[in-house]
This record gives structure tokens, C-alpha cells and sequence, in this order.
């Protein structure tokens, strides 16, 4: 399944056109100036762009519960987290059983350290899509809901 990039609707994947606002997929559509999408990106950029900040994806998700632009910004913010939280944890263990193998082979979990450059890269991606005002799916992780839009 995939969500509309316009208003967040859970859409089939060979479907041209979102059933819900009509936005129309493979064509990027500009939002209607004074529409309830524009304002409601207008009024949470702030929230949008906390979201990719770690744990602040908490705050805009219990400041802006209804809106749909800080709910689709701290789904993608926590996923980002959460991944995050497992590439950290998956080179602590790396670093210990390399360690506990030769002393000579710890460069090789050292070389895990360069996972953060993209990392780092979708974070920021995702801070220019909110400060856009867009909804714009974060590169191979943005799929994963975590929160319903």
C-alpha cells in the first residue's frame, strides 16, 4: 500500500488518481493558495521540522495531534529514529564481537560509523521537505507507518 503525498489516504499501488482530494501521481500538483492543506503546513512547519530531530518527533505529535502535515512528519521523524536507534545498537554489538575476535579487526566496525553519512543525509531531507511545507516520503525508509494519518 501507499499513502497520497497530498492528503495522507491509504491509496492502492496502480491507482493514477487519490479517490479522496483527486491529486493526480507522477505529476507533482502545487497546493491551492489559502487551501486547508497549505495553512495546516503553514501553522506546523515548526513541528514538521522538530520531527527529524529524534525524540522531538514526541512533541509535535502530542502539540499538533490533528494535524495531518505534523503527523505525516513525525511518522517519518520516528522511523528515522527508530532506525537510527537500531544501526546504534547494531554497532556497539558489532564493535564487542569484533573486539572479543582480535583486537586487529575493531577498524573493520569502525568502518559501520560511515552508515551515519545517510543517515544524516535523510534527516536533513526530511527537515527541507517540512520547512517546504511538503510531504514529501523519506528515501527507502519513508513506506513504514508508525502513526496513522
Amino acid at each position: 500500500m501507499r499513502y497520497c503525498e497530498n492528503c495522507g489516504k491509504e491509496i492502492g499501488t496502480d491507482t493514477r488518481y487519490c479517490p479522496s482530494c483527486g491529486t493526480s501521481f507522477g505529476q507533482k500538483q502545487a497546493v491551492p493558495e489559502g487551501s486547508a492543506l497549505q495553512t495546516d503546513a503553514e501553522q506546523n512547519k515548526l513541528y514538521g521540522i522538530l520531527s527529524y530531530f529524534g525524540f522531538l518527533a514526541f512533541i509535535s505529535i502530542l502539540a499538533a495531534p490533528k494535524s495531518a502535515f505534523a503527523r505525516f512528519h513525525a511518522n517519518q521523524g520516528l522511523v528515522l529514529f527508530l532506525t537510527e536507534i537500531f544501526c546504534g545498537i547494531t554497532g556497539i554489538i558489532l564493535n564487542a564481537v569484533l573486539f572479543a575476535i582480535s583486537r586487529r579487526l575493531v577498524f573493520i566496525g569502525t568502518l559501520w560509523s560511515l552508515v551515519w553519512i545517510p543517515l544524516t543525509i535523510l534527516s536533513i531531507s526530511g527537515i527541507i521537505s517540512a520547512a517546504q511545507g511538503t510531504k514529501k516520503e523519506l528515501p527507502v525508509i519513508g513506506k513504514f507507518r508508525i502513526i496513522k494519518n
